[in-house]
């Protein structure tokens, strides 16, 4: 993720990503029976979440990945 602010071909598929991810929060929020707005509301944070495990885990090495898993 750090290297999408400096080449433009990660940021590019760092955004394909985010967006795929969102929408897939989305569209599963949406079947569960959650409205529109509350939908993207918690896609964000779903993927705010996601996003932080994955950089406490991989980048800080400050969690294992048995604590990451503990949280779902």
């Amino acid at each position: 993720w750090s290297s999408s602010a400096h080449n433009d071909e990660v940021k590019r598929l760092c955004t394909a990503f985010s967006r795929r991810l969102r929408s897939n929060f989305i569209h599963d929020l949406r079947q569960a029976g959650c409205d529109e707005t509350m939908a993207a509301i918690w896609a964000i944070q779903a993927m705010a979440l996601v996003h932080g495990l994955w950089i406490e885990h991989r980048v800080a090495a400050t969690i294992t990945i048995n604590q990451v898993i503990g949280v779902f």
